[in-house]
């Protein structure tokens, strides 16, 4: 499905109700809100209102593509390759990543504003959206907070370090407070967590040499501890 070449206007996605959309899905990951999207399409059929299907099938493809940890596949499937090469892809026009700019900071869920941030940043390169993008995956983080099932709330705040990384000396304010969220997580989990969570985010502070050593030796062998007493 590609995004429809119907001109829109920041009016146009401020009357779809597209956002209540995303704050009615239980699941707060795009996966969830793209479904979500494709349902709408699917519901307004071909004869719907042309205004409401561009701005459904806009917001489906922005979320209908994966994460991915590698810096040089981001976005995945439909994305990847392209944003190395800098050339727009089929799926989006340059006016539709104005309109997504435009909008990004008044999106209220910070999983769908995370997304939107960072896809225009990867593919237009606009800063000041990566720095709104950090501060979006650390709440994003928060609300996916999770012992057991860890996973999305490390996928989230890996990409806020490294996404606040990429900005260099601009991003410094970001990076430290990515880095002090993570550090904050280790310290309440203090070994306690019973998968890997810990383990993960102490990999995260080695790749950027951050952290006390001295403090983090300490939690992994509790951890370690933990886990054969286990």
């Amino acid at each position: 499905m590609a995004a429809t070449e119907q001109p829109l206007t920041r009016t146009d996605f401020d009357g779809a109700g597209w956002q209540d959309l995303v704050a009615g899905c239980p699941d707060k990951d795009c996966f969830s809100y793209s479904s979500a999207f494709c349902k709408r399409l699917s519901e307004m059929g071909e004869a719907g209102d042309t205004v409401l299907r561009g701005v459904f099938t806009v917001l489906y493809v922005v979320t209908s593509v994966g994460l991915r940890e590698d810096d040089e596949e981001l976005f995945a499937p439909r994305f990847v390759g392209r944003a190395a090469r800098g050339t727009v892809p089929d799926d989006l026009t340059p006016d539709q990543y104005r309109l997504l700019e435009e909008i990004a900071a008044d999106i209220a869920d910070a999983e769908m504003r995370a997304r939107v941030c960072d896809l225009v940043w990867v593919m237009r390169k606009r800063y000041n959206l990566a720095k709104l993008g950090v501060s979006a995956y650390l709440e994003a983080a928060r609300t996916r907070e999770d012992w057991e099932n860890w996973v999305p709330c490390a996928e989230r705040l890996t990409r806020a370090v490294r996404l606040a990384r990429s900005l260099g000396r601009g991003g410094t304010d970001e990076f430290d407070r990515a880095i002090a969220h993570v550090e904050d997580l280790l310290t309440r989990m203090d070994g306690e967590d019973p998968l890997f969570l810990s383990a993960r985010m102490m990999e995260l502070l080695q790749e950027f040499r951050k952290g006390e050593p001295q403090k983090y030796a300490s939690l992994a062998e509790k951890a370690a501890k933990r886990a054969e007493a286990a």
